[in-house]
């Protein structure tokens, strides 16, 4: 999470921009679009899902999934090339505006079509997998992949459906440590698993939170999706946590539970698992 916020500074910080002289224009009027080029590794993921995937013809360092996409030509990682993008003759180039309003606008002002293809909960992903399919002449399986997305949710929400709800702590960096809200969509996955988020009401969907406030409210569960678990035992309290001493923590694998993409459904599924057992 470290690297995510230096990164993000970065490209607000970034001040000098470069734009071709002469600008690059759209060759498109609209969808279906045939030369994409994506800024953000959610919408690549989203665009071969609905099997979009030979539309891609530019993507970030950081789009590394699923495996074809690293095939793709980069076009950088948070600071954009542009000349490389202008380069590549692109339709429409796909982002997520608040992750990259700089470089949206740059190529904007290049001439470029720039489209924004995202969604926070399960309802809102499965429409951005039937908008991926109609930008891409893809329609019939973006229906098909959102429908598939919306039965898997459904399945889990009826199986928890009655049971318990334990208390959940995700923490998703630590030092410093940071965890979810109810206005995430990790906060939605422990909601709909069956959980209750210890930070439901926490302002931010992603935000910092004190070990005080983890030990006063002493989590049935915690779940950590990091890699820096070294020293969990060194925390002052760890030992006493009910979570710890019933052995329900569990290190989830963050590629489940960071994207917002149909792979977030694996995520509810894993938790589903992890907080009512199996099936």
């Amino acid at each position: 999470m470290r690297k995510l916020i230096a990164a993000v500074a970065a490209l607000v910080l970034l001040a000098v921009v470069y734009v071709p002289r002469e600008p690059a224009r759209v060759t498109s009027g609209g969808p279906p679009y045939r030369r994409i080029v994506s800024l953000v590794p959610s919408v690549t993921e989203l665009l071969f899902a609905v099997g979009a995937g030979d539309h891609v013809v530019g993507v970030t360092r950081y789009c590394a999934y699923p495996p074809e996409a690293q095939s793709r030509e980069k076009i950088g990682d948070i600071r954009v090339d542009y000349e490389k993008v202008a380069a590549l003759k692109p339709d429409a180039v796909i982002t997520v505006r608040r992750m990259t309003r700089e470089a949206a606008e740059v190529l904007e002002r290049m001439g470029l079509r720039v489209e924004e293809l995202y969604g926070e909960s399960f309802g809102e992903i499965a429409e951005a997998l039937r908008t991926a399919g109609r930008w891409t002449g893809r329609a019939e399986r973006g229906e098909e992949e959102a429908r598939r997305l919306l039965a898997r949710v459904e399945a889990v929400e009826r199986r928890v459906r009655g049971k318990p709800r334990p208390t959940v702590f995700f923490e998703s960096s630590y030092d410093p440590i940071w965890s979810v809200s109810g206005k995430s969509y990790v906060g939605d996955v422990i909601t709909l698993a069956g959980g209750r988020n210890i930070l439901e009401d926490m302002a931010q969907p992603w935000g910092p939170v004190s070990w005080e406030v983890v030990l006063q409210a002493d989590p049935d569960v915690i779940l950590i999706g990091h890699e820096s678990t070294a020293n969990l035992d060194a925390r002052a309290g760890w030992a006493n946590l009910k979570a710890v001493r019933s052995g329900r923590v569990h290190i989830v694998p963050k590629e489940e539970f960071y994207y917002p993409t149909a792979r977030l459904a694996d995520g509810l599924e894993r938790a589903a698992r992890l907080f009512h057992g199996a099936d």
